[in-house]
């Protein structure tokens, strides 16, 4: 698995926007988020920060994916406790 790679320019464009709370689902209400495996979604944590997330896979409570960084999809594990919403 690679640990990062290079953001299209057309993703980009796509994700250059940051959805309200009012958009996002509820982890709490919206089991859905398992079975988004190779999807793009909007993570927003606990604390208010959030990100564009490449989610590859789902075990118990943690999230296995990519972060979006700029120009980068970093490889980068989250715990899905902290996990508020998600778009």
């Amino acid at each position: 698995m690679q640990e990062s790679f290079p953001v299209s320019d057309s993703y980009k464009q796509i994700l250059n926007f940051v959805p309200s709370r009012s958009q996002c689902l509820s982890k709490k209400d919206a089991s859905t988020i398992k079975n988004l495996s190779d999807v793009i979604i909007y993570i927003r944590f606990i604390n208010g920060n959030g990100f564009w997330y490449y989610l590859m896979n789902i075990d118990g409570d943690k999230v296995y994916g990519y972060k979006m960084r700029e120009n980068l999809w970093d490889y980068t594990v989250l715990d899905t406790r902290k996990i508020c919403s998600y778009y």
